[in-house]
């Protein structure tokens, strides 16, 4: 945001802008991070960002305030695309109109939600970022694992814990990761109604975000978006493992070993997902997921907004 901004030695400091933190130099490269969050690509936000510094450049005024330099911005994208300056002037009084709002990512494990969920925090220049595997490890310090066997596992392997000796093959997993998912999901409905009540916004990601699994209160609150990710490619996916367990070695973790276990619970969050009009973002591509989840995101929340 550019409240937030500090000096960058490869701007010009020809104009100035007027900040919390005292007057600085204009960046281009820090109005083309804010402007990422409003779903344009880097290089689109960079190329955007030089020409309104340019537009700036021509009027009479050296010394702008933070808010001028956005209106500046919306105005400019009036021009654009109308969508994108209304984006603008949204961020310009930091999201107040959207507030609360509850972002939801699920995922299976490996897909690489938890990098999106980041990125797409920062990108919007949100503060809270919550991961359901951290609820989940809380609610474990409290419950024994003979109260609740498959919240002290991890979610693909949460079938061992039970006995599934009467159920088909394909079916175990399934079993074992709904169990666990209905005891982290406790845990996450306390954390939403806690940010509503505190008209924050909070992201959240994690696999234990189940299509129709939250109480109807959040499933049909205007201000809670859940999002399904998806990768279809494999390969891919066993790419993104494999990295995984090489950067987590000292836990000793094969996640390939239950490739076919995450790959079925996919399968079936997909299909909840479907059945509960829950849209899917595909992940194959972490640069267009990107860009397609901050979008989806800022369309389903400008419908909650009569005018800007």
């Amino acid at each position: 945001m550019i409240e937030e901004t500090g000096i960058n030695t490869d701007d010009t400091d020809t104009i100035k802008v007027i900040t919390k933190r005292g007057e600085i130099p204009f960046s281009v490269g820090y109005l083309a991070e804010t402007l990422l969050a409003i779903g344009i690509t880097e290089d689109q936000a960079y190329s955007y960002a030089n020409t309104i510094y340019h537009k700036i450049l021509k009027m009479d005024n050296n010394t702008f305030t933070a808010d001028e330099v956005l209106d500046i911005t919306g105005k400019h994208f009036e021009e654009i695309d109308l969508k994108l300056s209304k984006r603008v002037q949204v961020i310009k009084k930091g999201f107040s109109k959207l507030k609360p709002l509850i972002i939801l990512f699920g995922g299976v494990t490996g897909i690489g939600k938890s990098t999106l969920a980041q990125i797409f925090t920062n990108r919007m220049g949100f503060k809270l970022l919550m991961g359901t595997d951290l609820i989940r490890e809380v609610m474990r310090m409290a419950v024994s694992p003979k109260l609740m066997p498959t919240l002290h596992t991890s979610s693909y392997v949460a079938h061992l814990k039970l006995d599934t000796s009467f159920l088909p093959a394909l079916s175990k997993s399934i079993v074992g990761f709904e169990e666990q998912a209905r005891s982290v999901i406790v845990g996450i409905e306390a954390a939403i109604d806690h940010a509503i009540n505190d008209n924050e916004i909070l992201v959240v990601e994690g696999v234990h975000l189940v299509p129709g699994l939250l109480k109807q209160k959040f499933i049909q609150n205007q201000n809670v978006i859940l999002i399904q990710l998806s990768l279809k490619d494999e390969n891919v996916h066993r790419s993104r493992l494999t990295h995984r367990e090489t950067v987590q070695m000292e836990r000793g973790t094969n996640y390939l070993e239950y490739f076919n276990e995450i790959r079925e619970i996919q399968q079936y969050l997909l299909d909840l997902a479907l059945k509960n009009e829950v849209p899917i973002v595909e992940v194959d591509s972490m640069d267009e997921a990107i860009i397609n989840i901050i979008n989806l995101v800022w369309d389903i929340s400008m419908k909650n907004i009569e005018e800007i």
